[in-house]
């Protein structure tokens, strides 16, 4: 595999039937059918597959993958993402009226 991009080795590697033993971010999510910023939630929530760091590189594991899809098909995980969001849309918008509040009269 003498080529030049990433995108040309990955191509290659497919083409040669070489197995995948992990997967970057943007792999897993097109994998999964979910965006980059679904998963940046998922992670932030805590409720994002196990990720493998190596330098800058962050990388998810086939096994890690797996491991995911089935914590995540379970119920009791999908409520606690729904609730994070909740949550997290709660503060947002406390944040938002508290700035407003904050705010001269004549600025409104």
């Amino acid at each position: 595999m003498a080529s030049k991009t990433k995108a040309a080795n990955a191509a290659a590697a497919i083409a040669n039937n070489i197995p995948r033993t992990s997967f970057t971010i943007l792999e897993f999510c097109a994998m999964e059918n979910i965006s980059e910023g679904h998963y940046r939630l998922l992670r932030e929530a805590k409720l994002g597959p196990k990720e493998m760091r190596l330098g800058r590189a962050v990388r998810i594991t086939v096994q890690a993958a797996a491991e995911w899809r089935v914590m995540f098909s379970q119920q009791s995980t999908q409520d606690a993402f729904n609730k994070f969001l909740q949550e997290r849309k709660e503060q947002r918008s406390g944040r938002k009226k508290q700035q407003s509040a904050q705010q001269p009269q004549e600025a409104r």
